[in-house]
């Protein structure tokens, strides 16, 4: 067989010329064990522990529907369903990837695994390899990032919140548990930081949500009292919070990648938030590296919303030239409550 490769824009415009062909090779007389190869590498470098999993695979041909297991052993059966003993959760999903609602973390290794099955659920292959996963809240995290989909992770449409390149904790020089979940408006951050950040008592917080509230025509106002919530349990728990001004979208892009319209008015209400933000005695001020006037340029994310690895090495630069800063000013303000 051979194969080549050409890319394109959201308007199927081809965006290179095709690839020179290349020989695939396959052999019919080799007999290995048939089952989806997983690509999710969590715990591989800064930034790569989520308490909210993606898991990625790549898929069988032909088949569109798979079974995952999250596991709290390694001892299974690669051709069996693990037993309710050994099992923390069991989902379905279609294509190439499961964003996992559910929380976890343990003080041990979990693992995940995956298959092919049909519309049934009748199994079509074995399980892959059960992969190790581990999210410890006794690890002594000293960062927490806590946010929605552009803290998650992913971008340019294909990739997800465990494609690691597409998250600005992964350029950070600090290592960071990621306790962000794609889809959170201002309010569910708010109504889940008990349960999904107290476990693990960070000593700072990196915070950035309201982009989607504000573009679902919530108030810059009412993002700013979820703000202020999120801030007084953070200092009620010990917790340091820095928040991230937000940065600006692409109304055009999202109709297009999405179907989904933008509130009119959002660049103002938008504007109220990181007013608010620029208030507090710290913070990390993503106007430097994005203009806030102008609707998010296309080069830093297609679908106008989630920043693709350009606009989150940005966001990591941001961060990484104003941390040592922000250290020295709570220092200080630590020093002076002491006195």
């Amino acid at each position: 067989m051979k194969v080549r490769i050409q890319s394109f824009d959201l308007d199927d415009t081809p965006l290179s010329e095709p690839s020179a062909l290349e020989n695939v090779y396959v052999d019919p007389q080799k007999k290995e064990a048939l089952f989806p190869m997983p690509l999710s590498r969590f715990n591989s470098g800064n930034g790569t522990t989520l308490l909210y999993p993606v898991y990625n695979w790549i898929p069988l041909q032909g088949i569109r529907n798979y079974e995952v297991e999250v596991l709290n052993t390694n001892a299974v059966s690669p051709a069996q369903e693990a037993s309710d003993g050994q099992l923390l959760e069991r989902g379905r999903s279609t294509g190439f990837d499961w964003y996992d609602d559910e929380a976890h973390y343990a003080p041990y290794t979990m693992y995940w695994r995956v298959r092919a099955v049909d519309e049934k659920g009748t199994p079509l292959s074995q399980f892959c390899p059960p992969q190790p996963m581990t999210v410890d809240p006794d690890a002594d995290y000293e960062v927490g990032t806590l946010g929605d989909s552009i803290s998650h992770g992913g971008g340019d449409l294909s990739y997800s919140p465990s494609d690691f390149a597409y998250s600005y904790q992964y350029y950070l020089p600090f290592d960071s548990i990621n306790l962000s979940q794609s889809g959170d408006t201002s309010e569910a951050t708010l109504e889940r930081f008990d349960r999904d950040v107290l476990p693990f008592h960070p000593r700072y917080l990196i915070i950035m949500t309201g982009s989607n509230s504000l573009r679902g025509w919530i108030s810059g106002e009412s993002v700013i009292q979820d703000l202020k919530g999120i801030k007084e349990k953070c200092e009620e728990n010990e917790i340091t919070p820095i928040f991230m001004t937000l940065p600006p979208v692409n109304p055009a892009n999202i109709k297009r990648a999405f179907d989904e319209p933008t509130a009119e008015g959002w660049r103002e209400e938008m504007d109220k938030v990181n007013s608010w933000i620029r208030s507090l005695p710290w913070y990390i001020d993503l106007g430097t590296q994005f203009d806030e006037t102008q609707d998010l340029p296309t080069q830093y994310a297609l679908d106008g919303l989630h920043l693709n690895f350009r606009g989150k090495r940005l966001m990591a630069r941001a961060i990484t030239d104003q941390w040592a800063g922000i250290m020295e000013k709570i220092k200080a303000a630590k020093e002076k409550e002491e006195e």
